[in-house]
């Protein structure tokens, strides 16, 4: 399952229809990056779902490091910035279940934990570059800097 991340950001800032021109260069990116016998499907809004037939766990690796760089690249060709990013989550069969809806719900959390665990890595990042700036300035100077 595949989240486009910043997509309402494109939406908003750009208008709808170049929403709409995003979704399809993504949607067109994504069947470049499968094989053959894979599918593609557009779940509803931003999200996406892939089915990878007979598919091991290197063979789905490799095709999400393909797909890590659509968002960006999608977001340069449409918008001229790489605004958008994509999350992903895995389930597979028989493993997370064998009936499509609790396939879907495994792959839907997992998507939904990678998400969390970005914003937690971003957060970071934003603490300890608050954190180098406190270091270097005086507090009050620093946030100035940071809140502008």
């Amino acid at each position: 399952m595949l989240d486009l991340d910043g997509f309402k950001q494109a939406n908003d800032l750009y208008g709808h229809v170049t929403g709409n021109r995003v979704l399809q260069e993504i949607a067109n990116g994504l069947k470049d990056c499968c094989r053959r016998t894979d599918h593609v499907a557009r779940l509803g809004g931003d999200e996406f779902v892939l089915v990878l037939p007979e598919a091991d766990s290197a063979c789905v690796a490799a095709v999400l490091q393909r797909i890590r760089d659509l968002g960006p690249q999608a977001g340069m060709k449409v918008c001229g910035t790489p605004l958008i990013t994509i999350s992903s989550g895995v389930a597979t069969y028989p493993a997370d279940g064998v009936d499509p809806e609790i396939l879907l719900e495994k792959a839907d959390l997992s998507m939904y934990e990678a998400k969390k665990q970005a914003k937690r890595v971003r957060g970071e990042f934003v603490l300890a570059d608050l954190g180098n700036a406190l270091a270097g300035e005086k507090p009050a100077e620093a946030f100035e800097e940071i809140r502008a």
